[in-house]
Parts: structure tokens; sequence; C-alpha cells
């Protein structure tokens, strides 16, 4: 009875001295599953949204409703990336929709401004991954998102697959060169077929749900509510 008491003890006493490792360990894997390195910190970001269409986000406390937004070209991360199994020229066609579609709903609501100065702030957007996942899985989930990797070709046999875009966005307060807001999300938008089928391809028209959702809810987090 004595040996099997000192036995649960140490057990015990052992999960008390990895839980700290274990805790460490679980929150680098949330990193790196979905850090590209575009922003600064990804450990601040939290799930944020419904439960069907989630998000990473993260505000500061110190941030006023309805900023005045200087936006930057929609760009990719890493600088000069061309993804995987993506032609070029789809690729900058999904740029050109994402800033025309964000764009438009921030002039709309009488945010956007042509230049940046005082009282204003900087919103850089990025295009982080363009590529094919298995149909039909909540989008976030995002930690761990289970994604086709890799060209088509050579992607699960038989998974039916839809085309899909993360962004990356960071809002900074020009005058003091803080971090507002930031926030990745990955969007997805219409099916493209089976991953066994040669003729399975991502193009613009499957990308544009995923690109309309995207700026949609883009514009409404840039309000910055309370």
């Amino acid at each position: 009875m004595h040996r099997m008491n000192r036995t649960r003890t140490c057990l015990i006493w052992l999960a008390i001295a990895v839980a700290p490792q274990l805790a460490a360990t679980a929150a680098q894997a949330k990193d790196e599953s979905v850090a590209s390195g575009f922003l600064a910190d990804y450990q601040h970001l939290v799930k944020t949204g419904p439960l069907r269409d989630r998000y990473l986000a993260f505000k500061t406390p110190m941030a006023t409703a309805m900023p005045k937004i200087f936006m930057q070209s929609v760009g990719v991360f890493p600088v000069g990336a061309v993804f995987e199994g993506v032609d070029p020229a789809l690729q900058a066609q999904t740029l050109a929709d994402a800033e025309a579609a964000l764009r438009a709903r921030l002039s709309s609501s009488g945010q956007l401004v042509d230049t940046a100065g005082p009282g204003t702030a900087l919103l850089e957007v990025v295009v982080t991954q363009i590529q094919a996942v298995e149909e039909g899985r909540t989008l976030l989930d995002l930690v761990p998102l289970r994604m086709i990797t890799g060209r088509l070709k050579t992607a699960a046999k038989g998974a039916a697959l839809e085309a899909s875009a993360r962004f990356e966005l960071r809002l900074t307060d020009t005058a003091t060169q803080q971090v507002i807001y930031e926030s990745v999300h990955l969007r997805a938008g219409k099916g493209i077929g089976r991953a066994e089928d040669p003729k399975t391809r991502i193009t613009s028209e499957s990308l544009k749900p995923a690109v309309d959702a995207w700026a949609s809810s883009a514009a409404d987090e840039l309000a910055l509510k309370p």
C-alpha cells in the first residue's frame, strides 16, 4: 500500500513538473501552424467570430472605433512568393480582387483615405497561401487544419477539394507605430473536384467566394467596434 502511494505521489509530481513544458510545446505548435512570419507575434491571437466563421484576431484595448485607414496594396508573404501549383496570373488576379473588394467596403463605410497622416492608421494585407483543402471542414478549427499540401496530383487519393486562401492583415497607428489590430483568416471557396482528377484546378471563380467572404469580414472587423 505504501509503495502504491509513493508511486502515485511520484506520478503526480512528474505531471506537475512536465505540465509547463507540455503547455509551451502546445503553444509553440499552435503558433507554428498558422505563423507565416508576417505578423510579429501570433501568440496573442485568439479565436474570434461565430463557430462556422472563425478566425484569429488581436485588438489593442486602446483601439478607437471607425479609424481612418490608409491601405497599402495587397501583396504576398513571403515577399515574391509564388504558391505551389497556382498559376502566377491567378495569384495576381486574387491579390487584385482582394484589394478591390476590401477597398470598396472601406470606402463605403467612409474609413478609407488617400494619404497617411496624423490620425490615420496604416493597413497592410498579405495573402500567405492559396491552395486546395479537403472540402467541408470547419475552417477554424484553424489550429490544426489538415491541409492538402504539395501539388494537387499528389494530394490524398479521392479527397474532394475546395479552393482556399489565407489572409493576414495588420493595422498600425501611423503616429505611434503601435499595432492596433491584426487577424488571420483561412477562407474556403468553391469545390474544385477530386484529388485524383487531372482536371482539378484552382480557378479565379472557385476562389471568389473566399475573397468576398474575407473582405466582408475584414471590413466589419476594421470598424473596431466595442
